[in-house]
């Protein structure tokens, strides 16, 4: 467990049931842990607890750049025979 967590000594600054290093709101009481837009930041701390509508037409955008870029890789990797 990395130093400053809170998980190996036990720390529980808002008093649900996780400690603060698993904890997605460690200064809030959230047990369900609820993070709709799953950026790490539980619900009840998230300015923006949904997904922005804008990220998505960026993901969705940049999804056919992955495969362009997987199919780069294997050229180059084929011809330095790897």
């Amino acid at each position: 467990m990395p130093v400053g967590t809170g998980t190996r000594i036990g720390v529980n600054r808002d008093g649900d049931t996780l400690l603060d290093g698993d904890d997605n709101c460690p200064g809030v009481p959230n047990d369900p842990q609820v993070d709709t837009d799953g950026d790490g930041l539980g619900d009840v701390c998230d300015a923006t607890p949904a997904p922005e509508p804008g990220m998505l037409v960026l993901f969705a955008a940049g999804l056919p750049t992955l495969g362009w870029l997987r199919r780069r890789r294997s050229r180059r990797a084929a011809a330095q025979g790897r």
